[in-house]
């Protein structure tokens, strides 16, 4: 795959959806998206016959352990080993939860694309075709920031209407309740809000190089803040302004941790929930629902954050528009 660069266009396309405009918002014709499906595909039958591979030497492969390392390493979570702790945090976790969350985050997210293409269009009928920042730059991807914090509500919306149905259909296991295909359950679509919560960040540390004036690349947004996290010299004013304060706080909080470890697990290692008991998976899926909500929440503060500085760059281009040449 990698030598005749199927591969390759697969990850191109991933760090586009992850920092850039999205792959199907590019300019992408049908034939060429056609394309990368086809890669896809190519890509999957690849790694199963990679893994049937692996089924077939695992027998010879596996060792004996003895009980402390597995103890140490294995999928034991912690929760599960005190019943009080979990009753707990089960309590604690039904209490922060609401389905009016997500309904409000929906709402936001459709506002927020109006408003961005709004500005967008603003923009485009400027005089000034070229601007540092690059205002169009920014706001084709504060759209697409919009449309993906818009398809991470709706994921959380039919999630927990996916959840509703599994109880009332007195599932043991809620999460074999499936539509369409197999594994598409209430969890495929909370995963699927974390993965473009999570990439929504991503493009908002592009916005704010662009603001900010520094070149970084295809950086996360960690790296992004780190960079401009200054401590001394005549640049360490820009620790108190108001987006990078709120950037700061969003990276301390236990939900923006939540988030991160989530992505993690999904991505590197092991999505712990599909191998524990029901009562307590449907718990930490809750958690993460709270978690992807309230970085939601976080994430508008930053775009209203970030909408001041930009709303000055307006009054310039409008100066422009108006002034006569």
């Amino acid at each position: 795959m990698k030598s005749i660069n199927s591969f390759g266009e697969i990850d191109n396309a991933r760090k586009n959806n992850d920092h850039n405009v999205s792959h199907h918002l590019g300019g992408k014709k049908y034939l060429e998206l056609a394309e990368l499906a086809k890669m896809i595909l190519d890509n999957t039958n690849a790694l199963y016959n990679g893994i049937e591979e692996a089924l077939e030497l695992l027998p010879n492969r596996t060792r004996l352990t003895t009980k402390k390392f597995n103890a140490d390493f294995g999928l034991i979570n912690k929760i599960e080993e005190n019943e009080k702790v979990f009753k707990k945090k089960a309590l604690k976790i039904k209490s922060k939860f609401s389905h009016q969350d997500i309904q409000k985050i929906n709402q936001l997210s459709v506002r927020y694309i109006g408003w961005a293409n709004n500005r967008m269009d603003e923009v485009v009928s400027w005089k000034v075709r070229y601007s540092h920042p690059p205002m169009a730059s920014i706001y084709y991807r504060l759209i697409d920031v919009a449309s993906r914090l818009h398809e991470s509500a709706r994921s959380l919306g039919y999630s927990a209407e996916l959840f509703a149905e599994a109880v009332n259909f007195n599932y043991v296991d809620l999460d074999k309740h499936w539509v369409k295909f197999d594994g598409m359950n209430y969890r495929y679509f909370i995963h699927s809000a974390l993965l473009r919560i999570y990439g929504v960040y991503d493009k908002l540390g592009m916005v704010i190089q662009d603001i900010f004036e520094v070149e970084l690349g295809d950086v996360t947004f960690e790296a992004v803040i780190e960079h401009l996290r200054v401590t001394d010299g005549e640049d360490r004013y820009l620790n108190s302004l108001p987006p990078l304060k709120i950037c700061n706080r969003i990276l301390s909080t236990a939900s923006y941790k939540k988030l991160y470890d989530s992505r993690q697990d999904f991505f590197h290692l092991l999505v712990m929930q599909d191998f524990m008991n029901p009562r307590y998976k449907e718990v930490l899926d809750t958690e993460l629902m709270i978690a992807i909500i309230d970085n939601c929440k976080m994430i508008y503060e930053l775009i209203d954050s970030l909408d001041i500085a930009l709303v000055h760059f307006h009054r310039i281009g409008t100066y422009h528009q108006n002034t006569k040449t």
